[in-house]
């Protein structure tokens, strides 16, 4: 009867122990699949943001920022691409005024990664694009970011 009774609380504490080995196992995603996931929410948010009403485009970009791995360099080279992307396309959008401050701050946030767009940005700010004062502020500070880069180089 003992034997029965230890038997049974060895089976317990195995099930136990291979359920927890399970969820772990199932649990651990590679950043390789974790980019493509994140690359394809990318292709599948990026017409919301671009197209549609600001409110709708806003919490797409919410969504993909939330989900965006700050350490692999292709996702915030995709992400920076994207801030750009928004800034040209939705200027005449009035609605998204708040949006484009968003995507522009997102290029002050990682200047290491948004210098290729040094030429760019530089043309906004000559031409005076932004009307808006507190975009042309993020401008200036990232040209003087993009500077600051370029001249440690």
């Amino acid at each position: 009867m003992k034997s029965l009774y230890h038997l049974l609380i060895f089976m317990f504490v195995m099930s136990i122990v291979l359920a927890a080995c399970e969820t772990k196992k199932t649990d651990a995603v590679p950043l390789v699949q974790s980019f493509t996931i994140w690359e394809r929410s990318l292709d599948k948010f990026r017409p919301t943001i671009l197209n549609e009403d600001w409110h709708d485009g806003e919490l797409a970009w919410r969504e993909l920022k939330n989900t965006l791995d700050h350490s692999d360099n292709k996702s915030l080279e995709a992400w920076i691409d994207l801030q750009v992307e928004i800034v040209d396309k939705t200027a005449k959008d009035v609605y998204k005024l708040f949006l484009r401050r968003l995507a522009l701050q997102e290029l002050e946030f990682y200047p290491e990664v948004a210098v290729k767009y040094y030429e760019w940005a530089y043309q906004k700010y000559e031409t005076h694009e932004f009307t808006d004062q507190a975009m042309q502020d993020h401008l200036t500070l990232i040209l003087e970011r993009f500077d600051q880069i370029m001249n440690k180089e």
